[in-house]
C-alpha cells in the first residue's frame, strides 16, 4: 500500500466514526412527497442514475449487460491507488489547469466546471439526502450507510466511463479523489445542508430510468440539478440553474402556493469525445443547443421537456408519477424521439428504482 493511500486510509477511517454519530435531520428528503421526482427516490434509483450516467453521451452503448466491467474497474483502481504517479506522466500543470481551475473557459480545458457542479455541489447534496433516506428507513448509522452507497455509485459511474481503456486517467482522478471527497467533507456539515436547502436551495431533479428487456439497453439514466432563487423585485418569479449533461439557465413563474412552471436555455453535451495527450486519454464534450420546460410542484419535479439542436434535432419529455392518474394507476412515463434518440418509450413506478422501456436499436454512429 502505497504511502498516500495510506493517509487515504487514515483519513477515511476518521471520516467514518465521524459518520456514525451523526444526528439526522431532513433537508433534501421529504418523506411526505408521493409524487413527481422525490417519488422514485431511493438508494437504488439513485445508484442507477449515478452509474450510469454516462449512457446518455451518444458514443456510448447503452447495453447495460455488455460493457467492459472487469477492464474499468482495473483501470479505476489503478488510477485511484497511484494517484500521484499518474498525474506526474500526464503533467501537474495541465492536471491542475484542465481538472482544478483556471481562467479559460473553453470546453477543451473546463472539466474542471463538472468537477465543481456535478461531482462536489451535487454528489454531495445526494450523500445528504440518501443518509437522510436510509434515516427514515429506519437504518442506524444513516450516514455510513449513505457513504457506502454512494461511494460505490461513484466508483462504478468511473468504472463504466472508463470503458476499455487501460492506461492513465487524470479525470476520474479529479472526480473521485477531489470533488466527491470535497462533496462528501462539504455536507457532512450542518451549515453548507442549511445553505442549499434554505438560503440557495438545490434540488435533485434526476431521471427515471427505464431498461429495454428485448435488448438489455438502459435509457434515461443521469442526474440533473437545479438550484432556484427568488428574485426580490418580482416576488412570483425567480432565477434557476438546471444542470447535469445539460446546462440550463432561466425563470421560474409561482403558479400558485406549490407549483412552478419554469423556462430556459442553454447547452447539452451530446457526446463525449477521446483525446490525447502523451499518448493518454482526456475527454471533451461536444456541446448542442437545447429548450428546457419544467413543472414541478413543492419543488418535486412532475414533468419537463427537453428540445435540443440544431447539431441533433431530438425531444426527450419525462412525466413522473402523480402527474398522470388512471384511477389507482399513477405511471411515470418516458418518451423521447428524434436524430439522437430515434423513439424511446418507458413506463416508471413510484419507489420502483427501475422501469420498462422499448426503444429504436441505438446506433453508436449517429453521433459522429
Amino acid at each position: 500500500m502505497t504511502l498516500f493511500m495510506k493517509k487515504v486510509f487514515i483519513l477515511s477511517v476518521f471520516l467514518i466514526s465521524t459518520l456514525q454519530a451523526q444526528e439526522t435531520k431532513y433537508y433534501f428528503y421529504n418523506p411526505k412527497i408521493d409524487y413527481g421526482s422525490d417519488a422514485i427516490f431511493s438508494p437504488l434509483t439513485m445508484m442507477i442514475n449515478s452509474s450510469y450516467d454516462i449512457f446518455r453521451n451518444g458514443a456510448h452503448s447503452k447495453d447495460v449487460f455488455n460493457q467492459p466491467y472487469l477492464t474499468g474497474m482495473k483501470n479505476v483502481w489503478r488510477n485511484i491507488s497511484s494517484p500521484l504517479y499518474n498525474i506526474n506522466r500526464y503533467g501537474w500543470d495541465r492536471f491542475t489547469r484542465e481538472e482544478i481551475f483556471n481562467l479559460n473557459l473553453n470546453a477543451k480545458e473546463a472539466q474542471f466546471l463538472p468537477n465543481f457542479s456535478d461531482h462536489a455541489i451535487g454528489e454531495g447534496m445526494l450523500y445528504a439526502k440518501t443518509a437522510e433516506w436510509y434515516d427514515y428507513n429506519g437504518y442506524r448509522y444513516p450516514y455510513l450507510w449513505s457513504f457506502i452507497t454512494t461511494s460505490a455509485s461513484q466508483f462504478m459511474n468511473e468504472i463504466v466511463e472508463n470503458g476499455a481503456y487501460e492506461d492513465t486517467s487524470v479525470d476520474l482522478i479529479a472526480d473521485m479523489l477531489i470533488f466527491n471527497t470535497a462533496g462528501f467533507i462539504l455536507f457532512s456539515n450542518e451549515w453548507a445542508r442549511d445553505f442549499f436547502s434554505r438560503t440557495v436551495p438545490l434540488y435533485d431533479w434526476s431521471l427515471q430510468p427505464v431498461i429495454d428487456p428485448t435488448t438489455g439497453f438502459l435509457f434515461n439514466a443521469g442526474e440533473q440539478f437545479v438550484i432556484r432563487h427568488g428574485i426580490p423585485f418580482a416576488p412570483r418569479y425567480s432565477a434557476f440553474v438546471y444542470w447535469g449533461i445539460h446546462g440550463i439557465a432561466g425563470i421560474s413563474y409561482a403558479c400558485d402556493d406549490e407549483s412552478n412552471l419554469s423556462i430556459g436555455v442553454g447547452q447539452v453535451v451530446n457526446r463525449v469525445n477521446e483525446n490525447r495527450y502523451k499518448g493518454l486519454r482526456f475527454l471533451t464534450p461536444s456541446l448542442d443547443g437545447v429548450i428546457g420546460i419544467f413543472y414541478d410542484k413543492n419543488n418535486s419535479l412532475m414533468t419537463s421537456v427537453l428540445l435540443t439542436g440544431p447539431r441533433l434535432y431530438n425531444a426527450q419529455i419525462n412525466i413522473y408519477p402523480g402527474l398522470v392518474k388512471l384511477g389507482w394507476f399513477e405511471p411515470g412515463v418516458y418518451l423521447a424521439f428524434g436524430e439522437w434518440d430515434k423513439f424511446v418509450f418507458g413506463i416508471s413506478l413510484a419507489h420502483i428504482p427501475l422501469g420498462i422501456g422499448l426503444g429504436s436499436r441505438y446506433d453508436e454512429t449517429r453521433s459522429n
